[in-house]
């Protein structure tokens, strides 16, 4: 390889040997950086990418991504997106905007392709299985696990929201536990631990507020309390 033709691209791994890098690395774009086996392995004309691990960022062809551990980000083509952690994101692809810290955080489930935009999910298995619901900030450890279609949401707090899935618009969840058991509802505000997550119906819990440990514990179908 020429190294002249890099311009500016830093490739480190076993990616110098492989058919990504020949002659035509003189078409990629400056200020790439990958680390690792298969790292920015897709990458052909756009710039700013920074990929640290086995597969990160694999198929990116976007630009202005961050992408740091074994397959972060593996499947993204989109633009400004971070991924850090073991798989973070690994099913992330087209959408742009997305932030996901944490192993298998955000769309980290394979075989499952994940085009939610303008998200965060941080925590281990945040928001794993998210395929298309967008606009979600979601922290604490497997926080919005299973939240699938639904966006809009703000969860805090270790599990909150864990079984959320598809309907489940709006909501803001504050608190150990808070909610883990809903799998739908609209426009509800949790603070506090366990609130909602007592032997209850778990479905269609909408314009609910709550605050305080436990609070609402084994309600069924609420609306407006």
């Amino acid at each position: 390889i020429n190294m002249k033709k890099l311009l500016g691209i830093v490739v480190l791994g076993l990616l110098l040997s492989t058919s990504a890098y020949t002659d035509d690395i003189k078409d990629f774009q400056i200020e790439n950086i990958s680390i690792g086996d298969s790292a920015l392995a897709g990458l052909t004309t756009e710039g700013n990418n920074t990929a640290v691990g086995y597969k990160a960022g694999y198929a990116n062809d976007g630009d202005e991504n961050t992408y740091v551990g074994k397959s972060a980000g593996e499947d993204t083509t989109g633009d400004c997106n971070t991924f850090i952690g073991s798989q973070a994101g690994a099913q992330y692809t087209t959408a742009f905007g997305g932030v996901g810290i944490g192993l298998k955080a955000f769309g980290g489930v394979s075989g499952s392709a994940c085009t939610a935009a303008e998200s965060v999910f941080i925590g281990c298995q945040a928001g794993e299985v998210v395929t298309s619901g967008a606009n979600n900030t979601v922290v604490g450890y497997e926080a919005g696990h299973k939240l699938t279609t639904s966006g809009g949401n703000c969860f805090f707090g270790n599990r909150a929201g864990h079984e959320a899935a598809v309907d489940f618009e709006k909501n803001i969840l504050i608190g150990y536990h808070c909610a883990s058991d809903i799998t739908n509802g609209t426009g509800n505000v949790f603070v506090g631990a366990h609130i909602q997550e007592g032997s209850g119906d778990n479905d269609c819990h909408n314009y609910n507020t709550a605050i305080g440990y436990a609070s609402l514990y084994d309600i069924a179908h609420g609306t407006g309390n």
